[in-house]
């Protein structure tokens, strides 16, 4: 039986028609003015080579294929208005709606294709006219981004890294705030806004624009460090580290600056007044030596962190924050140690630093429960001010910190011991995972740990992937610390004679039941230039899983007072078939006999 006919459609009366486009007619009047508002504005105090509204024509926002469309649709597709700013090598594009509601903002790289494809697709309602460079970004400008360069390469310099896609640099005349510890800088997408009073000297603070390097050692340390520059809790550590780097007098021309600051949360404000009555009393003592050395840990630390990748789950700033309020003068003490110490020489130590920082990290919340409840940061939980994280997956992230500073300890039978898990009740197999641990059963431990993620309700699965990771990691640095020794007590300086080559038999075993697969191994000769080894012999396998055996020919090249024969192994990883990892498998000093 054929559906019954459709009613027919009512149209509606002439006057209404007439009335609703009117009204869309009177609306889109009100949102075109509310932008030309927002677009003098922007210009006024942002200052950028030209800006420019445009209406996208309706047959353009939701056609798929180009790259200006496509970008536009895949995050907003009720974009009707388009304003950008051209700062030079960047584009920022503010998005709103018909109504004249803003749909959100994105920086883009200036490229003639990004330009023409922008000017075919829309039509130019308004602009303002374009200026000169030096006309837009005025000579303060011009100077500032400069000195924003120079510093960058200093730093880059000094921690041996390159930090890409730095920012654009603008001066904006907009009053000074202090609501944030990111006092001085304002953030539009990659576009940082310098404020004008950061930069020039005001009636009333004279001081203001000495802080203008301050401010930006703060921005750079955010962007070495990859730490989110529009998260206080690291703006607050940022300011922390330059502080740490002031010498006294800049210390004492920030304290008004800092005095002011009305940090958000109930936690930076405490730590505000940490740095006020506990830091500085400490960092202008004349009895404290290495003040900056404090700052050199945090760095340590910060590069542990990196290494095991734990930046976008873990809540490592607040923890760091409590970490220095709570020790206080005596934690500052160790932590000065620890940066005042160079690298030892001594391959099993090189890593002692940041894995004793990370483990003292971790194992705080364990130790200090009672200030974790004091101000909010329940791990269990979550709250608005931290991540919400099972303690189980925290504490299996102290086990493997607290396992890797244990390996590289100069003095292991001294190490605190590992606090235990408070709910094990949960998981029975944990004691049988760190028994095999003990006895340097990595991949069998390895196995029932993948096991144990397993049987874990899905809604507390959010971090398995990174603390597996982890895991990997920690099993990784357990091999080059301690993973393999010689059978025998092994020459800890060989003699050679200028006249005739030496011949040495090594043999290595592989203490762990991880089985090394596609091994090949390299000798390195440290200066190269006195002295050189070939193999004579090495295993025909590819395997490393109990013992091998080498034969050396080490030949003295030129006179010399010591040198060292360094033997590495390269395999297939054991946990990613797509990486290669390399292992320091024996080292050892030379001297002519």
């Amino acid at each position: 039986m054929p559906p019954p006919p459709a009613p027919p459609r009512k149209r509606l009366p002439r006057k209404s028609q007439s009335q609703l486009r009117q009204r869309s007619r009177g609306q889109e009047i009100a949102a075109k003015k509310q932008l030309l508002k927002f677009v003098k504005s922007e210009y006024s105090l942002k200052k950028p080579l030209e800006i420019r509204l445009l209406r996208m024509k309706p047959s353009i926002v939701f056609k798929r294929g180009s790259m200006l469309p496509h970008l536009l649709i895949k995050s907003l597709q009720q974009t009707a208005y388009v304003v950008y700013l051209d700062y030079g090598e960047e584009l920022r594009y503010y998005f709103f709606s018909i109504a004249g509601i803003s749909l959100g903002a994105s920086t883009f790289e200036k490229t003639p294709r990004m330009l023409t494809e922008l000017h075919g697709k829309a039509i130019t309602l308004y602009k303002l006219p374009k200026h000169s460079a030096l006309d837009a970004f005025d000579e303060r400008s011009i100077k500032l981004g400069k000195e924003f360069r120079k510093q960058l390469q200093k730093y880059e310099k000094l921690w041996g890294l390159k930090i890409r896609n730095p920012p654009t640099l603008s001066i904006i005349t907009n009053p000074l705030k202090y609501d944030s510890f990111r006092w001085g800088i304002h953030q539009d997408g990659k576009i940082y806004h310098v404020y004008q009073a950061v930069t020039t000297s005001e009636r009333n603070n004279k001081n203001l624009n000495t802080n203008l390097n301050f401010v930006l050692a703060r921005e750079i340390f955010c962007l070495a460090m990859r730490i989110d520059p529009k998260k206080e809790v690291h703006q607050a550590l940022a300011t922390f580290w330059v502080l740490s780097q002031s010498d006294e007098k800049q210390k004492k021309r920030f304290q008004p600056i800092l005095q002011k600051i009305t940090a958000q949360g109930r936690l930076l404000q405490k730590f505000k007044e940490w740095i006020l009555k506990a830091w500085w009393p400490y960092s202008t003592s004349n009895n404290i030596n290495g003040l900056g050395d404090v700052g050199d840990a945090m760095l340590f630390f910060m590069h542990a962190i990196q290494r095991i990748s734990i930046f976008p789950w873990y809540a490592w700033g607040e923890l760091i924050l409590l970490y220095f309020m709570t020790f206080n003068q005596g934690n500052l003490h160790k932590l000065a140690e620890f940066g005042a110490q160079s690298p030892p020489e001594q391959p099993s130590q090189k890593s002692y630093q940041p894995e004793q920082l990370l483990f003292e990290i971790f194992q705080f919340p364990f130790t200090h429960k009672q200030l974790l409840e004091k101000f909010k940061m329940d791990f269990t939980k979550g709250t608005e001010e931290s991540v919400k994280l099972d303690e189980f997956f925290l504490w299996f992230a102290y086990f493997c910190a607290h396992s890797s500073a244990h390996s590289a300890a100069k003095d292991p039978t001294s190490f605190p011991s590992l606090i235990p898990y408070s709910h094990s009740e949960r998981f029975p197999e944990l004691p049988h995972i760190l028994d095999e641990w003990s006895q340097k059963q990595y991949s069998a431990a390895y196995e029932r740990i993948n096991i144990l993620m397993r049987t874990i309700p899905a809604q507390e699965t959010k971090f398995v992937s990174i603390i597996d990771n982890y895991i990997q990691e920690t099993i990784i640095f357990q091999l080059s610390h301690g993973g393999f020794k010689t059978p025998y007590e092994p020459e800890k300086v060989i003699s050679v004679s200028e006249d005739q080559p030496l011949r040495h038999r090594l043999q290595i075993e592989n203490l762990t039941d991880v089985i090394l697969q596609e091994a090949e191994y390299s000798l390195e000769c440290k200066p190269s230039k006195n002295l050189t080894a070939r193999f004579i012999s090495k295993p025909h396998s590819a395997l490393f899983d109990t013992t091998i055996k080498f034969e050396l020919e080490i030949q003295l090249v030129a006179p010399l007072a010591s040198s060292k024969i360094i033997l590495t192994g390269n395999f297939r990883h054991p946990f990613d078939n797509s990486r290669k990892l390399q292992l320091l498998l024996w080292e050892c000093n030379v001297v002519e006999e």
